[in-house]
This record gives C-alpha cells, structure tokens and sequence, in this order.
C-alpha cells in the first residue's frame, strides 16, 4: 500500500520537501477531505522537535494539524501552530512543472 506522501508525488531532499503546485493543491484536498478533523490537537513543542528531524515524514500530518478549525486557544497552541506554520514554510520548496514543447 503506498503512503500518502508516495501518492502524491513528494519528493524527500534531505529534510525539505519538494512538491509541485498541482501536488501540493492535491495533498490540500486529501487533508481536508479527512473525516477526522485534527479536534485542536495541538503538539508540544517536545513533539514538534521530534518532527523537526524528519520534515518529510511528518509532513501531512502537520498540515492536517494545520487544518484545524478551531485554531489555538491556549499560548502553548498558539507557539505550536506558529512553529508549524513556520516548518511548512522553510521546509517546503515548490517546483515548476517543466512545459511540454
């Protein structure tokens, strides 16, 4: 059985992942078409560390914690999802499809 990443098509660089637009849209669709929403799950900042050496493999999950939509509440959450949002952003390289001639 493939893995959600092999699915779509992620491409694991050392500790970024390198994905299309088209891909990335793709994977936005699977995280939120999961019928079980993230219910403000929120790592500790201990967990997120975990995280933090292997991006690839924790890449989905992320987003689906990303996805929550009850947002933070607490400053622990709020220092998680900023700490999310900014792995997302550092770890993730977007790739042009090349045009066919």
């Amino acid at each position: 059985m493939k893995t959600l990443e092999e699915s779509i098509g992620i491409m694991k660089d050392k500790n970024y992942v390198t994905i299309t637009h088209e891909k990335m849209n793709d994977l936005f669709s699977i995280v939120d078409d999961i019928e079980f929403s993230a219910l403000r799950y929120y790592p500790t900042m201990e967990e997120i560390e975990v995280m933090k050496t292997n991006i690839p493999k924790f890449y989905a999950f992320i987003l689906w914690i990303l996805s929550n939509p009850g947002g933070p509440e607490t400053k622990e959450e709020q220092k998680a999802e900023k700490e999310l949002n900014r792995i997302i952003m550092k770890h993730t390289r977007l790739k042009k499809i090349k045009a066919e001639t």
